[in-house]
């Protein structure tokens, strides 16, 4: 993979963290204003790109240069994977586990289930496929699934090819749902798909100002949606939309992404999705709390609980990186 490419991906991967803390930082409201919809335009539409574009990336990077997929080349991938994504899995869920359990003991008004009443089975069903206080590991989970998985889409699209993403693509229009999202099979099939058949297409830079109208469309699409709240076909195509958009958008301004955004912030995308919450959460609370609950103060916290979570988490990782490096390493599977 050359380096354009490779930057392309960085980058276009701390956005989409940055997206999905956004996507986060919602705070539902008592009454339908102006500041609701423009929380619900930013984090329930636009954001909602991010985990697709996530998905679509990590397809493509799993499924690149294959040319054979045989027995011992899916055991190397399992291998990794466990470094790179169960590991880091499973001590961020035990983390979020007694996080939640510790404030448990103090605040009993909370929204998650109480630990402390249940029993072992649900602890480790808890602990292993529905993690709490750390909610966001869904995406790992999901992700090392798929990569059980990756024989069966590989193979899959060998015989059918876009075939089976057309009819991956109409499951995830009918909002069908079993295990693991058919969003993340969808978009992790579809970027296989261009790792294996479109690498030409990955590497061809686009610089078309029609990206802009593109962009104006997605955002038209938001809106609607964001006043439309139950038509979920817009929804996806609002999604989809999103994803080429700013994949289109980077070769127009790719430039400038290399310019403004500084290149050591990108080692830590990794780390900021492990971390942000529950620590975005924390931080959307206190302030809520010191601030008077209206729409100008649910406004401002929207929008600076984000990047006070972003900056603590990455004067975190910085801070274990430099200091316990092995450990960084270890909590963050080698990256």
């Amino acid at each position: 993979m050359d380096s354009y490419l490779s930057n392309k991906f960085k980058i276009l991967s701390f956005i989409s963290m940055v997206m999905v803390v956004y996507l986060h930082a919602y705070i539902p409201m008592d009454s339908e204003n102006i500041v609701s919809i423009i929380q619900y335009y930013f984090s329930q539409e636009i954001t909602r790109t991010a985990v697709p574009l996530f998905f679509l990336i990590s397809g493509v990077l799993y499924f690149r240069n294959i040319n054979n997929f045989d027995r011992s080349l899916f055991y190397s991938k399992i291998k990794r994977r466990i470094r790179s994504l169960l590991i880091p899995y499973l001590i961020f869920s035990g983390l979020g586990f007694i996080f939640v359990y510790v404030t448990q003991q103090f605040i009993t008004t909370q929204s998650y289930k109480q630990i402390a009443n249940l029993s072992l089975s649900e602890c480790l069903y808890t602990l292993l496929f529905q993690p709490i206080g750390c909610y966001q590991l869904w995406f790992l989970r999901d992700l090392f699934i798929l990569t059980l998985l990756s024989p069966c889409i590989y193979y899959g699209l060998k015989k059918i090819k876009v075939w089976l993403i057309f009819c991956l693509f109409i499951l995830w229009i009918s909002g069908i749902q079993y295990i693991i999202t058919i969003e993340a099979i969808f978009f992790f099939t579809t970027g296989a798909y261009l790792g294996c058949y479109q690498r030409r297409f990955l590497e061809y830079k686009i610089k078309s100002r029609w990206s802009i109208l593109i962009l104006i469309i997605w955002f038209i699409i938001a809106l609607f949606n964001a006043c439309h709240r139950d038509l979920y076909y817009f929804h996806c195509l609002g999604i989809l939309i999103g994803v080429c958009c700013i994949w289109l958008l980077y070769d127009l301004f790719y430039n400038k992404f290399e310019k403004y955004i500084l290149s050591w912030l990108l080692s830590y995308s990794f780390f900021i999705y492990l971390t942000h919450e529950p620590i975005l959460t924390i931080i959307k609370n206190i302030l809520l709390a010191i601030l008077e609950k209206s729409p100008n103060s649910i406004i401002i916290i929207y929008i600076t609980a984000p990047i006070a979570t972003i900056t603590l988490c990455i004067t975190g990782g910085k801070f274990l990186k430099n200091m316990y490096n092995k450990t960084y390493l270890i909590i963050t599977g080698g990256r």
